[in-house]
């Protein structure tokens, strides 16, 4: 099978695919806000009344010859008056940064040649932001928003996660078709907010040479990475849907059509969650498969 119709295939279906990705299936949100109070104590001053006063003495003698000039004794009042005190005023925290996020769905390989395994596999990344109340909080490739961009390392920000890997044997196919593509997310203003990030599994018309090939285990991976700290999120070797050998993407319905395999994992969400400072940690992650 020839690149360019199985390029050709892909965009189209996922056009289709993205028309209904708003439905807001399955998804949980905690967003969590935190408050920082400040809280001033001030002491009011306190003042001690004066303390005594003493009225003046007088003392005379009877007439003995000699008479004393009354003496008086008179204290002036005193007082004993504290500042203020106050408790030390904290400095008020800087201005919340940009917050931004680097999502990334693709594959560890420079060369398609280094997959262990033959075939086609086609993945696709959808952001939503917040609640995902209006459809600009919705972010995927060939989509434009103010705060989402996509990049995709084949130049068609539209072509997904991709990978094409046929036998080598066969030199002008493998020239053609030998392919890996990764899209590449930056996310930005998400600080105060939990983002949703769903993968989807794109599947093809058909399972291609399943007697020689083994395309429903070359899942994509996603990494996300804190651009403001440097913070990677995902864990060892990205997110993926599980796969097994024994799980194809496809299988026969009773009238003998090939169909979407119902027990191969159709999509899975990962949350990120941030603060207003950007301090961000992964949330759930939980896989959907089919009907």
């Amino acid at each position: 099978m020839k690149c360019n119709s199985i390029i050709n295939h892909i965009l189209v279906i996922t056009v289709l695919m993205f028309q209904v990705a708003s439905a807001r299936v399955h998804r949980k949100t905690a967003l969590r806000r935190k408050k920082i109070h400040y809280t001033l104590t001030r002491s009011l001053s306190s003042s001690k009344s004066p303390s005594s006063t003493k009225s003046p003495s007088r003392s005379t003698k009877s007439p003995s010859g000699s008479t004393k000039s009354p003496s008086g004794s008179t204290k002036s009042p005193s007082k004993s008056t504290k500042s203020p005190s106050s408790a030390p005023t904290k400095s008020p925290l800087p201005s919340p940064p940009e917050c931004v996020l680097e999502a990334t769905l693709g594959y560890p390989y420079s060369d398609p040649d280094e997959s262990p395994h033959k075939g086609y596999n086609s993945d696709w990344l959808m952001v939503e932001r917040g609640e995902g109340l209006n459809d600009d909080d919705y972010c995927w490739g060939g989509s434009n928003t103010d705060w989402c961009t996509v990049i995709n390392t084949s130049g068609n920000s539209s072509m997904g996660a991709y990978i094409g890997n046929v036998d080598d044997y066969y030199a002008d196919w493998a020239a053609e078709d030998d392919q890996v593509h990764n899209e590449i997310f930056t996310l930005r203003d998400v600080g105060a907010k939990t983002m949703w990030l769903k993968v989807n599994h794109f599947f093809l018309k058909t399972d291609y040479y399943t007697e020689f090939w083994n395309d429903h285990l070359m899942a994509a991976a996603l990494t996300v990475t804190n651009k403001n700290n440097g913070k990677t999120l995902s864990p060892n070797g990205g997110w993926s849907y599980p796969v097994a050998p024994n799980v194809p993407t496809h299988i026969k319905n009773t009238a003998g059509k090939e169909i979407a395999n119902p027990d191969y994992p159709h999509y899975f969400y990962v949350s990120v969650n941030c603060t207003e400072y950007c301090n961000c940690e992964a949330g759930d992650y939980e896989v959907f498969y089919g009907e």
